[in-house]
């Protein structure tokens, strides 16, 4: 006999399972597609119980399945590439349909015509018109690998290509926080980027918006930007939608190596400051990396060739940018209490006061100047005196009536960068197969000491170094079985350390 407890626990149980069971179902689809066709006889009649071989031309990897008494087969959960598909049925000719290309999300509807004849003639359609998603009604726009590839990206940042939809509006720089996109007419702080399927945007903080994944650029297979009327797997969002998806190896080894160099000395520079005399900044920027993915080949022991594959990707910045300073620092005279040539920017004398003589006047007070407007040595505190140390001396002559802006230094502020991403992908058969992911990025902004190492305590706004790590990982594990089932596991890890350290807190 069961009791009311053991009841309420097994209900619970299959609630879960049932969850379980529907919501990888929808969620699965956000970083794949599917493909559905309809086979067909020369006169329009469905042809059910056809053979259907739906086969990834880069990686081999193939889907078997069969069209029911409609004549409809589906292929769900297949990443996005190149496909093939091989239909072969009794009394029919064999039907090769190539160069299906399936997008992120994209949802492609086929149909096959099979010709009357011997299974071993082959029919090879190779005319036919674009691949339709027909199964929703999402407004968005693919970029896929060679717009990411072959377009100009003035900082390699990946996601600076989403300015390409219509609607979205922004800039993108560096590092995490310097995202700002807005997508019809959205808050840059609602939009939702997905990468692999992992919810990659962090919270808003104080008030920092940015993304915890930046992938090298070679990395990216292609990302789709989705502007409106999202489909139920889709939600967090009150802005668009970033969905970007890695690059995978494949049969074929792929590599790449790239240098990108920005030198001042080879640039010129603008007609007014040539007019003035005044020479270009000086710039440097070198932004280098390489790639490489294909099968995993260990000679002699493991051959991974439609199975096992892997992707890599480095990439490295190293940036120098000339930075300046000019301010005013206290001369030799000032610094022993004479302040008999201080002037105003009018050319007026600045009385320094002697805060002992302070009297009461009527409703306010009243003070005297120092003499000759120099502080004697016996009246300075020692405090100060010692604090005037750490201010440099002036080393040029500065504004001819006030001394101002006496002293100038100059230098380089260096930005340096390091990304690397790794992937592997493994096909275990044509129902089962997952791939895990791991991607790190090192940014780090280094301050500039304009003053001399002894003056640096007396900087009024003391650089500080800005270092950002991410570090990020992905997992995803898919099981299909048949056009009806669909079973998925993701797991997504996402870190990013921001640590900004100051050099000093300055006085005044």
């Amino acid at each position: 006999m069961k009791t009311p407890g053991a009841t309420r626990k097994a209900s619970a149980l299959l609630l879960i399972l049932m969850a379980a069971w529907l919501i990888p179902t929808a969620f699965a689809q956000t970083i794949t597609a599917s493909l559905a066709g309809t086979v067909r006889d020369p006169s329009g009649a469905v042809v059910p119980g056809a053979k259907v071989q739906v086969v990834n031309t880069a990686t081999n990897a193939t889907r078997s399945l069969e069209t029911g008494p409609d004549g409809r087969f589906v292929a769900p959960s297949l990443p996005p590439g190149s496909y093939s598909v091989i239909v072969t049925a009794a009394g029919f000719k064999r039907a090769e349909r190539a160069g299906i290309e399936l997008r992120v999300n994209q949802a492609a509807e086929i149909e096959v015509i099979m010709e009357v004849g011997g299974v071993t003639e082959t029919v090879e359609i190779t005319a036919e018109p674009p691949l339709l998603d027909t199964a929703s009604a999402g407004v968005g726009h693919v970029i896929g690998t060679q717009s990411i590839v072959n377009l100009p990206l003035n900082q390699r940042n990946p996601y600076a290509l989403v300015f390409l939809v219509p609607g979205v509006v922004g800039n993108v720089g560096f590092y995490f926080n310097n995202v700002n996109i807005a997508i019809n007419g959205g808050r840059p702080g609602a939009n939702e980027i997905l990468v692999d399927g992992i919810p990659s945007s962090p919270p808003l903080v104080n008030p920092i918006l940015g993304y915890s994944v930046f992938p090298c650029v070679d990395a990216v297979q292609e990302f789709k930007v989705q502007t409106s009327s999202y489909s139920a797997e889709f939600g967090r969002t009150a802005g668009g939608i970033i969905n970007l998806i890695y690059k995978s190896g494949t049969n074929a080894l792929h590599g790449s190596l790239f240098e990108f160099l920005r030198n001042s000395k080879l640039d010129a520079n603008n007609f007014f400051s040539n007019a003035r005399g005044i020479p270009l900044s000086s710039f440097k920027r070198h932004q280098f990396g390489a790639s490489a993915g294909g099968p995993l080949l260990i000679p002699g022991l493991y051959d991974g060739r439609n199975r096992t594959f892997f992707f890599v990707a480095y990439e490295g910045l190293r940036q120098g940018a000339a930075t300046s300073l000019l301010t005013t620092v206290p001369t030799a005279s000032e610094r022993v209490g004479d302040f008999s040539k201080t002037r105003s920017a009018a050319g007026t004398p600045i009385a320094i006061y002697d805060p002992e003589t302070t009297t009461r006047l009527g409703a306010g007070y009243v003070r005297q100047a120092f003499p000759g407007n120099v502080i004697p040595a016996f009246r300075i505190d020692p405090v100060a005196r010692n604090v005037v140390k750490y201010y440099p001396l002036p080393n040029q002559p500065g504004d001819p009536i006030s001394g101002a802006l006496n002293f100038a230094a100059s230098g380089t502020a260096p930005t340096n960068t390091d990304q690397l991403d790794i992937k592997a992908d493994e096909n275990l058969n044509d129902r089962n197969r997952f791939f895990v992911r791991y991607s790190h990025r090192k940014f780090a902004m280094l301050p500039t000491d304009l003053l001399p190492p002894e003056s640096r305590v007396a900087d009024p706004w003391p650089p500080e170094s800005n270092e950002q790590i991410f570090n990020n990982a992905a997992f995803d594990y898919t099981l299909t079985s048949g056009p009806s089932f669909l079973m998925g596991f993701r797991y997504g890890f996402g870190r990013t350390l921001v640590n900004l350290v100051p050099r000093g807190f300055g006085f005044d």
